[in-house]
Parts: structure tokens; C-alpha cells; sequence
């Protein structure tokens, strides 16, 4: 079954979109997850899917690397 994402999971999402396009793709392995994604995801998204346990939603916790890029049934909620 198909389940579309939440409006907090749309912020979230939204949130991770550069700004403006790139000349060149940037390549995944110059991309440093505590240093360029977690503040942008500790700013937008930890509130409902942060290290607190009674206020995470959906069972998603994007507040360390291996949790956001788990496999999950709709897919990674980050993916490289």
C-alpha cells in the first residue's frame, strides 16, 4: 500500500532542497552528514524526529546518519 508522506515529512523534505541548481552534481562522498545535513535537519526536522523517543513520529529518527539512511518500506528517509 502506497501511503503519502505527512506535511511534517514534506518540510522535512523540503528542507534538504538546495536553494539554487549546481553547475555539476554534487558527488555523495564529498558530503559530510554532521557537518552539512545534520544542522539543517537539527533546525527543520528534530523537533518530531529527533533523539526524544515520546516525540518522534512515525518511528523516524533523522538525528544520527545510520538511522536516516536506513532502509525503511517507502524508502531511505536520506539518501547519499
Amino acid at each position: 500500500m502506497f501511503r503519502l508522506p505527512g506535511l511534517g515529512a514534506l518540510a522535512c523534505l523540503v528542507a534538504l532542497l538546495p536553494l539554487e541548481e549546481a553547475d555539476e552534481p554534487r558527488a555523495a562522498a564529498g558530503v559530510d552528514f554532521g557537518r552539512q545535513i545534520r544542522p539543517i535537519l537539527s533546525d527543520h526536522c528534530f523537533a518530531c524526529h529527533g533523539p526524544d523517543e515520546a516525540q518522534r513520529q512515525a518511528g523516524l529518527r533523522l538525528d544520527l546518519a545510520e538511522e536516516a539512511r536506513r532502509a525503511r518500506p517507502g524508502g531511505a528517509a536520506v539518501v547519499p
